[in-house]
């Protein structure tokens, strides 16, 4: 159990629930109030944190203890009325545009949603963004770092040594693009190759919409926590634009600004990493939904 609790990464939920198998409930609760940290035993991570307090306060209700209630942000919640169709592989599928798509692509193809150049974002377009906004960092003199022949990135990109070891850098970066935006990180590019880059025309328009402080908000995590960070990352992109009606949602009307949106059918539910996400996008001052699909 020592090993499992300094593993990290996720483990200290499975060691709560290895403690409540055997039986020894109450160290199982200590697990998850956190009272049991030491060198082997490193603090838990927010995606940890999520897992822990939805175990702990089980775990308290069967043992009749006390559990302090947990301060989580108000998400707006959406609901949005398609036609079920088939199966797309083992999903069930839903229509859109007279044809089975997977969820996520059927509510995109509703009309208002293709007015404002909505996107399934999730991972390729952000890190994209990391490409383009850090693109010269990529080649800064870090030893042992820089790309050999061919390749299109340091080694360390896309995991957390590359803020690390480039420190100040990516934090004046950073500060950077909550000032002026991401548009002139893309309009630098020069069509070179990048690891993390995706270089259609969907994903370059929309990486130079993303505001500032979104931006600064997804890359400060995937620099410091590498794109690993990036599951979890909010389904859909609708960026700033004109109002829209869509009928099939509830509330009707997306606003102007633009957002986030996680999509969930009747059958999924919020996973740890995109509560983790939500709450920290919420944090930053990012507008963010859930959205139900029936």
């Amino acid at each position: 159990l020592a090993r499992l609790g300094g593993a990290g990464a996720r483990l200290w939920p499975r060691w709560a629930l290895q403690l409540e198998a055997e039986g020894r409930i109450a160290e199982a609760l200590e697990v998850c109030r956190g009272a049991v940290p030491s060198r082997d035993t490193p603090a838990p991570s927010a995606e940890e944190r999520v897992a822990l307090h939805r175990t702990g306060r089980r775990i308290a209700k069967k043992l009749r203890r006390s559990w302090l209630p947990e301060v989580v942000p108000d998400i707006p919640v959406r609901r949005v009325q398609l036609a079920r169709g088939g199966t797309i592989g083992a999903r069930p599928a839903w229509r859109g545009d007279d044809r089975d798509r997977v969820v996520e692509e059927a509510v995109l193809a509703l009309p208002g949603l293709r007015a404002r150049g909505a996107l399934h974002a999730e991972n390729e377009l952000w890190t994209s963004l990391y490409a383009l906004v850090f693109r010269d960092l990529y080649w800064l003199p870090v030893s042992g770092m820089l790309p050999g022949p061919r390749r299109s990135g340091p080694r360390d990109v896309g995991t957390p040594g590359f803020a690390r070891r480039r420190r100040a850098d990516v934090d004046a970066r950073l500060a950077e693009v909550a000032r002026v935006g991401t548009a002139p990180f893309v309009d630098a590019w020069t069509g070179e190759r990048l690891d993390g880059l995706v270089p259609v025309p969907r994903i370059l328009a929309a990486a130079r919409g993303v505001p500032g402080t979104l931006a600064r908000a997804v890359l400060a995590r995937l620099a410091d926590e590498g794109w690993d960070a990036a599951r979890g990352l909010p389904d859909l992109w609708i960026p700033p634009g004109e109002r829209v009606a869509i009928p099939e949602f509830l509330p009707a009307t997306i606003h102007e600004c633009g957002l986030l949106a996680e999509v969930k059918s009747p059958s999924d539910s919020l996973r740890d990493a995109q509560t983790v996400w939500m709450r920290h996008l919420v944090d930053a001052g990012i507008v963010v939904e859930l959205w139900h699909v029936a």
